[in-house]
């Protein structure tokens, strides 16, 4: 019995030439599967900016239309590009967009609300009283996202309707020019050339959603 018990001993664990197969099996797998759960990652976070994009320009279209049915409305041919970031101010979440042009809109409505300057918005701001068109812009999307605390958009305004939007979550300023898809003529591009082959990854790496998505180049 004892010396069965020895050779038992003897017997268990593994060799050496063992470990170092089974740590050639895990890498071979580890090299197959990290860039393969990767790239799904990758793809889930610019399907998740792209559908956030799409959000962004359903409420904008929202938006045109009650401010073309209050008065202040875009004008048929005007086309606006505009940068939108939100970033933290403290314990407060704010807004802002670069100045549209007060010849794109009437400003004439019934609410006499004019147009032409920079907007800033302060989410939870008294609008009672606001004639900048810009902030009630801002307030109306605040409204829509107020989970939002964080982000920078560049929307396409063309005649009443937004036809492009541009939108991610990984920066609170402006996006630079070369980070997205510039639009054309008022509307939205048909390709991009993305970096690294990837659709929605900007040329440094960022990630991009667009409403309508943007094949690669």
């Amino acid at each position: 019995m004892a010396e069965w018990l020895a050779k038992s001993r003897k017997k268990s664990g593994f060799t050496l030439v063992e470990l170092i197969v089974v740590i050639a099996i895990v890498g071979i797998l580890a090299a197959i599967l990290i860039p393969t759960m990767l790239n799904m990652v990758t793809k889930a976070k610019v399907t998740s900016a792209n559908n956030t994009a799409a959000s962004i320009q359903k409420n904008l279209n929202a938006f045109l239309v009650g401010a073309d049915t209050n008065g202040f409305g875009m004008k048929s041919g005007a086309v606006e590009n505009v940068k939108i970031k939100v970033h933290r101010n403290g314990n407060d979440t704010v807004w802002e967009c670069t100045q549209m042009h007060e010849d794109s809109f009437y400003s004439n409505g019934s609410t006499d609300v004019s147009w032409g300057s920079a907007g800033n918005y302060t989410v939870g701001a008294s609008l009672v009283g606001e004639d900048q068109g810009e902030v009630l812009f801002l307030a109306g999307l605040a409204e829509c996202f107020p989970n939002m605390k964080r982000g920078s958009m560049v929307v396409t305004l063309n005649s009443g309707a937004a036809s492009y939007v541009v939108f991610t979550q990984e920066i609170d300023d402006y996006l630079a020019d070369s980070e997205f898809p510039a639009a054309v003529d008022g509307k939205s591009p048909a390709s991009f050339s993305w970096n690294d082959h990837e659709q929605g990854i900007s040329p440094n790496g960022m990630t991009i959603g667009t409403a309508p998505v943007i094949p690669m180049a």
